[in-house]
């Protein structure tokens, strides 16, 4: 019997956001790298691990198809800054102890997912997802008012993570092969970056720090892999309810800011977080109602 999509949807769904709601650990072991170099490697080992991936599937055709669309080039161009601008902001964060002000951003992230859904795709929502983007959008509200200045990290990673959804799922190729030349595209700027560290003595990767070499060389896998599942999910996952999964990650960056490094817990977090997982909930509760409750149509042939 074949799995639903819709399963299979959720598995990456959850998988995408679980490794980027732990990622905080690992960034934190690279604190000592500037934000700019961390984000460099990302993307050159990221471009090598999704090589290898591309010449195991034999999808170097589906690459230089790619390339030779305009208007697949111009997205992936745009879809590939969003990402990289994504990535350094929330590295920056994670190394000036902000984990908590970037969790906020990937709590508002969801609601402007559901938001473009609605608007541009339009794309109908059940009475569960509208109370819960309800509770959602108050526990949000209530952090943002409550903080009194602007929180442009949370924004800054709420906007580009939403925007790269909505126009990665508008481009109707695989995960793979997007990422792929997204990295190509962003390869000739770090390669570039990481030369002048080099040249200038500023480089962190040195044979004398095996360690810090080894995370570094690491950093593509991690960014590459929930990044695939992302971008599967979204193909496959109505924008409203991948909006609503995407509270797995910041609730995580939530708890390892206050487990792992000791952010100071205030009571405007500890509400608007109470409140994202009454949203969770109340989503989670119906969406499974409505499953049991559902009529069995299916025949047999």
């Amino acid at each position: 019997m074949k799995q639903p999509t819709s399963r299979v949807g959720y598995a990456y769904a959850l998988g995408a956001h679980t490794m980027w709601g732990l990622l905080p650990i690992y960034w934190k072991m690279l604190a000592a790298v500037p934000s700019l170099e961390v984000i460099a490697h990302r993307v050159v080992w990221s471009l090598v691990f999704l090589a290898s991936i591309c010449l195991a599937q034999r999808a170097c055709g589906d690459i230089v198809r790619t390339l030779a669309s305009t208007r697949a080039l111009i997205t992936l161009g745009a879809t590939g800054c969003l990402i990289a601008s994504n990535w350094l902001v929330y590295v920056w964060a994670v190394t000036n102890d902000r984990i908590m002000e970037a969790s906020l951003g990937y709590f508002i992230s969801p609601l402007l997912t559901m938001a473009l859904g609605a608007l541009l795709l339009k794309e109908k929502s059940s009475i569960s997802q509208r109370v819960a983007i309800t509770i959602a959008l108050i526990a949000v509200l209530y952090r943002i008012t409550s903080e009194g200045q602007f929180p442009w990290v949370g924004s800054t990673l709420a906007i580009t993570l939403s925007l790269y959804g909505f126009f990665r799922k508008r481009l109707v190729i695989s995960p793979v092969t997007g990422l792929s030349v997204e990295t190509l595209l962003l390869a000739p700027l770090a390669l570039a970056y990481l030369s002048t560290t080099v040249a200038n003595g500023s480089s962190h990767f040195s044979i004398q720090q095996p360690g810090l070499m080894a995370l570094l060389v690491l950093s593509g896998v991690l960014t590459s892999l929930p990044l695939l599942f992302f971008v599967r999910a979204s193909q496959l996952l109505p924008l409203s309810t991948l909006g609503i999964l995407q509270y797995t990650s910041p609730s995580l960056q939530f708890l390892a800011a206050l487990c792992f490094f000791g952010e100071p817990l205030s009571m405007t977090s500890l509400v608007s977080f109470s409140l994202i997982w009454l949203a969770i909930a109340v989503y989670v509760v119906g969406e499974w109602r409505s499953h049991n409750y559902r009529p069995t149509t299916e025949t047999t042939t």
